[in-house]
């Protein structure tokens, strides 16, 4: 059976009903649910710029936060969702290096507040970059390398283009989570992904793909254990 990875956001209009999801369905890598159903100030720029004025979150900026660490501070690995700079950025207008410090600054300002919640585990950050540029994510985030302490980073996209990382990238990131249900995947990327899984046993490739068609699934996908499967993007708006 596949692994499912889940992007963060959920339908649903209660937090019990949020966490009970996850605690059914993601006890492998429970994630910090988002909904913005629920909460409309937390979608996920609204999300970040509530962290940017606190240093950190609270129930405004995420309403699931408190019933997560009652539930899960004992797992050994969680995982969190924030918009990241390059997406934050142009929403904003801004260039990202105007944008990173903050930005930084607010991974590092949750991390000590998960960890002052109990989270002991493994923190898994999810950074969300649907406007992911095939290059230059490294060199700002290569900084949050050994602040975070036992972090593992990964990129989510839900671009209909997927990027191709650089080498630095690659290295940087244990996770990538990317829409694989618009445009085939080609044998130049199963060659590609199927090299950075091999280098290290670890890393999860989380496969978007329709929840609602699994019919259509790519043999290859099905044949990586390190292959995790999850909806292209987040569940908020659809049927559970």
């Amino acid at each position: 059976m596949k692994l499912p990875f889940f992007v963060g956001s959920l339908p649903f209009q209660s937090v019990e009903k949020a966490i009970q999801f996850v605690k059914d369905n993601s006890s492998h890598l429970p994630f910090l649910p988002q909904l913005p159903e629920l909460n409309p100030q937390e979608d996920m720029i609204g999300q970040v710029l509530r962290g940017f004025e606190l240093g950190h979150w609270d129930q405004t900026a995420s309403i699931a936060l408190e019933a997560f660490q009652n539930a899960f501070c004992e797992s050994p690995r969680f995982k969190i969702q924030i918009a990241g700079p390059y997406t934050v950025a142009r929403t904003l207008s801004l260039p990202v290096e105007e944008i990173y410090p903050q930005w930084e600054k607010l991974v590092l300002g949750i991390s000590k507040q998960l960890r002052q919640g109990a989270f002991l585990g493994e923190l898994w950050l999810q950074i969300d970059e649907p406007y992911w540029p095939p290059k230059g994510t490294a060199y700002l985030l290569e900084k949050l390398r050994g602040k975070i302490a036992k972090a593992v980073l990964g990129i989510h996209s839900c671009a209909t283009e997927r990027s191709r990382p650089e080498a630095d990238e690659l290295a940087l990131f244990q996770f990538f989570s990317l829409d694989c249900s618009r445009t085939p995947f080609s044998e130049t990327e199963r060659e590609f992904w199927g090299k950075w899984m091999d280098e290290d046993p670890r890393r999860v490739f989380a496969w978007g793909h329709p929840i609602d068609s699994p019919q259509t699934l790519d043999p290859w996908a099905l044949s990586r254990s390190q292959i995790w499967l999850s909806a292209p993007c987040g569940l908020y708006g659809q049927s559970l």
